[in-house]
């Protein structure tokens, strides 16, 4: 009897990613690193779209900031926010209200 091929769970097209899974991504030391960089890894490869708040990535910043360092929290700025889909805020029913997030040039303004 041919063994069973195990299938591959589905993967939601979008998720909502909060401050401590980005931390998590980040902090080797932190207990869940390995594992967000699993789900990271799997997101990436189904072309998942990642969701936050600004108030996600500000908090984000300022822990990575004082848990952790500068560089690392520039480097979530540089490297991870340019990829983010940011919105404003979530509403009770999931939706997203904002605008997918790109890396500003200096002199650009919010419109």
């Amino acid at each position: 009897m041919a063994a069973a091929v195990e299938a591959r769970p589905t993967f939601p097209g979008r998720v909502f990613c909060d401050t401590s899974y980005f931390y998590a991504c980040a902090d080797t030391d932190d207990m869940h690193h390995r594992r967000a960089l699993e789900l990271a890894a799997e997101a990436a490869s189904r072309r998942t779209q990642l969701w936050t708040t600004w108030d996600v990535i500000s908090e984000t910043v300022t822990l990575l900031r004082y848990r952790h360092s500068s560089a690392a929290a520039i480097g979530f700025l540089d490297d991870v926010k340019p990829g983010l889909h940011v919105m404003d805020s979530w509403t009770p029913t999931g939706t997203p209200s904002g605008r997918s997030a790109g890396r500003r040039s200096r002199g650009s303004r919010d419109r």
